[in-house]
């Protein structure tokens, strides 16, 4: 009798690769008895007959061992997916909650003494800051793999800064303050999503909306307790509860455990941005994405100044960013449907029509309270453009590059857009007034999306896609080297796989054919 650990010495007529195979076979560590003349016998005949049922037994246990094993590691797997997206939406939630501070930057600047046009423009270094560092900060993170140190000091430092603004008198200490709030803060979404995007396997993709509806809940849960904040308590609460949604998301962002770690990227910062300009159906996208981008600053920066201009009590501001979700949150719920049957090129367009709608009902706004019928909208503007974004780059975009994607995205949508767009609505606003400067931006945003449309429809004609081309690196590698150590259980289970598969092993390499060979 032999033990499943002890190898078989010489004289022994069993062959070493009956013992791996019986070794890999027998997982449940109990013993195995190992008849010579079952396994191998020099005679002829009625032997030959016993040891053909045998094989046949083995190979059965193997299959039912095999599935047994799928069917454990599958279980696993989408035990810990499950664990991830319950933890993603819990951090979505609280960090929204957080970041809901943002639609009062503008009022807390104006509150502070700085004019309209001072307002604009220190508003427009928080996306002059997402478009000079985010970029190469997701570049790093994806060459690096560095995206969580950068997470923990962005959501620590910003924290701190916001507070010392609503703790200072200063204009000037207050523009430098918040300006280096916009810095630290500018890789916090855009990594967050990145992070709970890679969660799912690529088959469940789409399924990333719902969990991102629930930063909508934390936006709309956010933005009330922000405005009672501020009634009540003031500016120093706000940056409190600010301070207490960056904590929570630096814990979820730590615990979160990818599907699959991604390769380091081999491309240099500088071919990035090559392969970004000549792609050009993505160089339309981001261009379009530009505008929405001008076009939310202009609400994010200046709606709170307008409605507080016709007397709007505080908590209507809270109210109204309640109201917002509305739509948003079953939008996001319903993304699979969405992308389902709708594609990019048309959500983005829907998203122009409606914020055209929306924001050219602002400007015929005489009582505030009558905003809470127009912020709905917000589901279509922000809502269809996100959706339709985040799906766009990824498919775009090489994997490897997973995280650059994102930046470019956020890069274009709240760096160059809101940082022309906080400018431009700040001038308008300064000569014009609000209702006005509402009215501009809505006929030119309608004539954006109807450029969009007829250069995108345009491009597809003349046989320009939008999936991402394979890197070089990437392409069919007939050779797999293992160039690191493994266990010898390990190897006993690889050489067993590839006797199996029938691939020849040569000095532990094991040599993939192709199909042409």
């Amino acid at each position: 009798m032999m033990k499943k650990d002890e190898i078989p010495n010489g004289d022994d007529p069993v062959t070493v690769p009956h013992y791996l195979a019986m070794k890999d076979n027998n997982s449940t560590g109990a013993s195995v008895t190992v008849n010579p003349a079952e396994i191998y016998s020099p005679t002829e005949g009625g032997n030959n007959n016993n040891n053909n049922n045998n094989n046949t037994d083995t190979t059965n246990n193997n299959d039912n061992n095999n599935t047994i094993h799928e069917n454990e590691k599958n279980e696993a797997l989408e035990a810990s997916i499950k664990a991830s997206i319950i933890r993603a939406k819990f951090g979505y939630f609280i960090l929204y909650i957080g970041l809901a501070a943002s639609p009062y930057y503008g009022l807390l600047l104006d509150n502070k003494g700085f004019t309209p046009a001072a307002v604009g423009t220190i508003m427009a270094c928080m996306p002059l800051s997402v478009l000079v560092l985010l970029p190469p900060l997701s570049f790093l993170a994806d060459r690096y793999h560095c995206a969580l140190n950068v997470f923990l000091a962005a959501t620590s430092l910003s924290s701190i800064l916001y507070f010392m603004v609503t703790m200072s008198t200063s204009h000037i200490l207050i523009a430098i303050l918040m300006v280096l709030h916009y810095i630290f803060r500018t890789p916090i979404g855009p990594f967050m999503d990145q992070r709970t995007m890679s969660i799912l396997p690529p088959d469940r993709k789409v399924q990333w909306g719902t969990m991102r509806s629930f930063g909508a809940y934390g936006w709309a849960v956010g933005a009330l307790l922000n405005s009672i904040l501020y009634w009540t308590g003031g500016w120093w609460a706000v940056a409190v509860l600010l301070f207490f949604g960056m904590c929570t998301s630096m814990y979820v962002f730590v615990t979160i455990v990818p599907h699959d770690a991604t390769q380091s990227a081999t491309m240099n910062y500088s071919d990035v941005l090559r392969y970004v300009c000549s792609h050009r159906r993505l160089t339309v996208f981001l261009a379009a994405l530009c505008f929405m981008g001008m076009g939310y600053s202009l609400i994010n920066t200046f709606l709170f100044i307008f409605l507080d201009s016709i007397h709007a009590p505080p908590i209507l501001l809270g109210l109204s960013v309640v109201m917002t979700v509305v739509v948003e949150i079953p939008l996001f719920q319903s993304s699979k449907y969405v992308h389902e049957h709708y594609t990019d090129r048309q959500l983005l367009c829907v998203s122009m029509c409606a914020w055209t709608v929306r924001v050219m009902g602002y400007s015929f706004l005489h009582n505030p309270w009558l905003v809470l019928f127009l912020e709905p909208l917000h589901g279509f503007t922000f809502g269809l453009m996100w959706l339709s974004a985040m799906h766009f780059v990824r498919g775009a975009f090489p994997k490897s590059l997973s995280h650059s994607s994102v930046g470019f995205l956020s890069a274009t949508a709240f760096g160059v857009g809101p940082l022309i767009g906080n400018v431009v609505g700040g001038t308008l606003y300064h000569h014009f007034g609000g209702r006005w400067m509402f009215r501009i931006m809505a006929l030119f945003m309608l004539w954006v999306a109807l450029a969009f449309l007829f250069i995108d429809i345009q491009l597809e004609k003349r046989g320009f896609g939008v999936e991402a081309a394979v890197e070089a690196e990437e392409t069919a590698a007939e050779v797999v080297v293992e160039d690191i150590p493994i266990t010898a259980e390990e190897e006993m289970g690889k050489v067993t796989e590839n006797n199996e598969k029938g691939k020849p092993i040569v000095n532990n390499t094991v040599k993939e054919e192709s199909s042409s060979a």
